[in-house]
């Protein structure tokens, strides 16, 4: 009957929080030696309150990796994580794959591998499967917002877990697919930091440990979505010291904080905010809509006002912009495109030797 109950007041608590929390993850995340002390998933549940529910899926010993014997996509805690109906999913896993990269010297000089089950394992495949896991759950139904995890510190070659493999290995691959996903990153290595906090084993939380992980992770649930993108005179902005962009759900080559001139679009940006570690947080999207249009073309009244020699143009615009103007020869092919600001008045426009031509006809757009 005690049980009995025990289970209608989760159902309780389940049905009436606003978020469904799940924590996908190894050892660290199941709570391994903690012997009846609170999980960090147990401790999150306290940190963020009744409006969340957190539920533990970890699996001690598994790895992201598809084809490993201890795949953590094999088990049951995976196909219960992917039904929890989630709005947040933390994924802590990696510390295992390390093995792959084990020296069988605990050496940091190189990474060979050890197991004769790991010798085909590469970079590439990691990657892959690392990749797949995020999509399973960014592609739910609830569309959970999901936050990657750099693996925190581990060293213990007798389980053939080594530091350096996670720093040199494991967290870049974590960190190139979130970063390509546009996912938040908490940087568990820089900020789980305290030898204190670490079973013997020196892997796994301890009781205090455990709570600690807890409070990092709640501060970076919460500050979720905190950035926001400002538009100032055609340019948008975030708050950062290194930031990546993103046009409708695409990642973007521009890597400053601020993007010049961006088309009409969907645009996200992920900042990391903190100078001393690697976490990211992901802001939200924000809308260009098309920029004020100008067109001018040489059977326009405008005529008089442009002059179009071989390797330049120059014409008039009736106000300051921040935009792309597009220059097409008679065929309309595009010939050169220029990306600046645009003042009130004269401008001129200076072509490329390669892009010249004496056939310049027609501004199709300026924008």
């Amino acid at each position: 009957m005690k049980n009995g109950i025990i289970l209608i007041l989760t159902f309780v608590v389940s049905l009436f929080a606003a978020n469904n929390v799940s924590c996908v993850g190894n050892s660290i995340t199941e709570g391994y030696g903690l012997s009846g002390d609170s999980t960090y998933p147990m401790h999150l549940q306290n940190i963020l309150g009744n409006e969340y529910f957190v539920q533990n899926f970890g699996a001690s010993s598994m790895m992201f990796h598809k084809a490993s014997s201890q795949s953590y996509w094999s088990t049951d805690k995976f196909k219960n994580a992917y039904e929890s109906d989630p709005n947040i999913v933390i994924i802590e896993l990696g510390t295992n794959d390390s093995k792959y990269f084990y020296d069988g010297k605990g050496s940091s000089s190189g990474f060979n591998y050890l197991y004769h089950e790991y010798q085909n394992v590469t970079i590439d495949d990691l990657i892959e499967d690392y990749t797949a896991l995020v999509d399973t759950f960014t592609h739910l139904p609830t569309a959970p917002t999901v936050f990657t995890t750099l693996q925190p510190y581990s060293d213990n070659t007798d389980w053939a877990i080594i530091d350096t493999a996670i720093v040199n290995k494991i967290n870049p691959i974590i960190k190139e697919v979130a970063i390509k996903k546009a996912l938040p990153i908490i940087d568990l290595h820089s900020l789980f930091n305290n030898p204190a906090w670490l079973l013997e084993d020196n892997v796994h939380p301890n009781k205090t440990g455990a709570k600690e992980l807890a409070t990092i992770i709640a501060d970076f649930i919460k500050l979720h979505h905190s950035i926001e993108i400002k538009e100032t005179n055609g340019n948008l902005s975030v708050d950062g010291f290194e930031c990546n962009w993103y046009k409708d759900g695409i990642l973007l080559e521009e890597s400053s904080c601020t993007l010049t001139a961006p088309e009409e679009g969907i645009y996200k940006a992920s900042s990391k905010l903190f100078e001393e570690n690697d976490s990211r947080i992901i802001s939200k999207d924000y809308q260009v809509k098309e920029n004020h249009v100008t067109k001018i073309s040489l059977n326009q009244k405008k005529l008089n006002s442009i002059k179009i020699n071989e390797r330049e143009i120059e014409f008039y615009s009736d106000k300051s912009f921040k935009g792309k103007l597009n220059i097409f020869d008679i065929q309309g092919n595009l010939i050169f495109t220029a990306k600046k600001e645009f003042h009130q008045g004269n401008n001129v426009i200076h072509i490329p030797v390669e892009n010249s031509t004496p056939h310049l006809m027609q501004i199709i757009r300026v924008r």
